[in-house]
Formats: structure tokens, C-alpha cells, sequence
């Protein structure tokens, strides 16, 4: 099983923001259930955002809530946070329908490819 701090770092490293990790565990936001429980407050993700110099970057700030509430969302509907593999699937799912109309994919999902592509 990995350790919260490489929960952390995959988490930064699938949304493109690991640049971030070394001012994350700088400031002790070292636990992924730490940093989704301080999600669920605007005070406190501003704050986050301040203390990891990501707050006056508006793309990686869009990019890092973007990615935090769709993990709250899956987590309180009991759904497993998302990881690479999930992503893979969601691709491919993509890539394999003729039209993306006949994709039958739920609105978390057509979020992630949004985000997942928008960041591209």
C-alpha cells in the first residue's frame, strides 16, 4: 500500500501539478484524506492554495479544485477515488465508440475527460 506522501504525489502527478508536491509536504499537506477533508471548506482551500504558492495561478487553482471535487464527489457517492487506471479506461471508452453519442458515460465521467483534456 503507499504511504499518504505517495498518495499525495500521485494525486499532484495524474493532474499535472507535481511541481507542487515538494510545497505540499513542505507545509505538512502530506495526507490525501487531510487535503480532501480541507476541500470541503473555501477558507481552507484558499488557504491550501496560498501556503503551496498555487493560489496566483489560476490554471493550476482551477485544475486542483477541478480534481478535489470530483474525488469528494466519488467518495460520498462510495465510488474509489479516481487513479491512472480509471482515466485509461475512461479513454479508451472514448476512443472506442464511432460516435460520442453512443459513449454511455455518467457526468463524473465526461467531467474527468473535460479536465483530462483541457489540461492537454
Amino acid at each position: 500500500m503507499a504511504s499518504e506522501c505517495d498518495q499525495v504525489r500521485e494525486f499532484l502527478e495524474k493532474h499535472k501539478l507535481s511541481f507542487y508536491y515538494q510545497a505540499f509536504i513542505d507545509q505538512g499537506y502530506d495526507d490525501v484524506d487531510q487535503i480532501m477533508d480541507i476541500a470541503k471548506s473555501t477558507e481552507e482551500m484558499t488557504n491550501l492554495l496560498q501556503d503551496v504558492g498555487m493560489f496566483d495561478k489560476p490554471g493550476h487553482r482551477k485544475r486542483f479544485i477541478a480534481a478535489t471535487q470530483i474525488m469528494l464527489s466519488k467518495i460520498e457517492h462510495g465510488e474509489p477515488g479516481p487513479s491512472k487506471q480509471s482515466n485509461e479506461a475512461l479513454e479508451d471508452k472514448v476512443q472506442h465508440s464511432s460516435h460520442f453519442s453512443q459513449c454511455k458515460l455518467n457526468s463524473i465521467e465526461i467531467f474527468q475527460i473535460v479536465l483530462l483534456y483541457s489540461c492537454v
